[in-house]
């Protein structure tokens, strides 16, 4: 670009909100064996069960302003996207699994996927 400028608010608030959902739920199935060896970061202190719901929350949270975030209104694609987000984040988190189970993991990374999707279908709307 001729002279720099920042992203729009919405893709870097999107980025965030990505960043903090993906920690959370990378660090779920360790949650314990990091205790036990002395680590104390943030997903630590809240727990598994917070981690849990937490990190999908703020995964949806980072799809819902790429949806509506950009200019020129909400589009069609969108809506079918955070339906789609919302009903994948609910299968691999909320649906019983054991403490070591990736599910969680996995739903986060299609979530994401899916918010690298609508960015990329937005992209030309951040300047």
């Amino acid at each position: 670009m001729p002279s720099p400028s920042w992203p729009a608010w919405w893709a870097m608030t999107a980025g965030a909100l990505l960043g903090a959902g993906a920690h959370l739920v990378n660090a779920l199935p360790d949650i314990q064996d990091d205790l036990a060896t002395g680590v104390r970061g943030l997903p630590q202190r809240l727990g598994r069960g917070v981690c849990r719901w937490l990190a999908p929350a703020l995964m949806l949270a980072a799809v819902s302003v790429l949806v509506v975030g950009p200019p020129g209104g909400v589009r069609r694609s969108g809506w079918v996207l955070a339906g789609a987000a919302a009903v994948v984040s609910v299968a691999g988190t909320a649906l019983p699994c054991d403490d070591r189970s990736r599910r969680p993991f996995r739903a986060a990374v299609v979530v994401a996927g899916m918010a690298v999707a609508q960015l990329l279908l937005r992209g030309s709307d951040m300047t």
